[in-house]
């Protein structure tokens, strides 16, 4: 899941209290908790499933939707009428969550006046869908990117509505490298393209700096073995003693 509010968007500081994350057996540091709720497009639920929002949603009857045009009624979504379904299932809990996120308040000015809450954690996900078209969408936020200026500006924040902006961490994407480019980790080329300089087990008629030649198959070897074999012997000749004998 990848839930996001791009841009500014007007939502409330439902509850903000102090959090406290645990690091190993003893430590604790020092963090924000915030329920925010916005009330958003009902496009916002494909972010959760794609199929979410024609389930919960339909289009409106063309008698209805002409009579919302002809009183100048802003047309927010293209399924703006809540199904019976929808409206009898009432709020739904999504369990998921999201880590690494980026949680901006427009405070003052905007700048470096607004509170930005760096790697943050983001779960406990509540959607209520309006008929309409709109949805509202509620999620608790955890941060330990705070100080205590930023702590007691987002307590003074309480039960308040203001301008924020969600982003979702970066995937990295992976790139593929070519099989060819692929070197080992002493800088040689793997696969079957690597070529061999010099063979320490020649077989006869492989030349140094050359690429090793085949091994023979079950069927050559057998061949080249029964023909050593039926090769003749080596002729080997004797000398026959002399009759003559030796006078002393």
């Amino acid at each position: 899941m990848r839930f996001e509010l791009i841009g500014k968007t007007r939502a409330k500081l439902c509850k903000v209290e102090p959090y406290a994350k645990k690091m190993g057996q003893k430590d604790l540091i020092p963090g924000i908790k915030i329920r925010v709720m916005a009330t958003v497009p009902n496009n916002v639920l494909e972010m959760f499933d794609p199929s979410l929002r024609t389930f919960l949603y339909e289009k409106t009857p063309s008698s209805v939707k002409v009579q919302k045009q002809l009183e100048g009624i802003e047309i927010v979504s293209d399924l703006p009428q809540l199904r019976q379904a929808g409206a009898r299932l009432g709020a739904l809990h999504w369990n998921d969550e999201m880590t690494g996120c980026v949680f901006s308040i427009d405070h003052g000015i905007g700048g470096p006046s607004n509170i930005k809450l760096r790697d943050s954690k983001v779960d406990s996900f509540k959607l209520v869908a309006k008929d309409g078209g709109t949805t509202q969408v509620f999620f608790t936020l955890y941060s330990t990117d705070v100080d205590r200026d930023s702590s007691g500006a987002l307590n003074m924040l309480h039960q308040h509505e203001v301008e924020i902006e969600l982003t979702a961490p970066q995937v990295a994407q992976q790139k593929s490298i070519p099989l060819d480019d692929k070197k080992d980790e002493e800088g040689e080329e793997s696969g079957a393209a690597a070529k061999v300089d010099d063979n320490p087990f020649p077989i006869k008629g492989d030349k140094p700096g050359t690429t090793a030649a085949s091994p023979l198959t079950p069927e050559q070897a057998f061949v080249a073995t029964a023909g050593a074999s039926s090769a003749p012997a080596p002729k080997v000749t004797t000398r026959r003693p002399s009759r003559l004998a030796v006078a002393k």
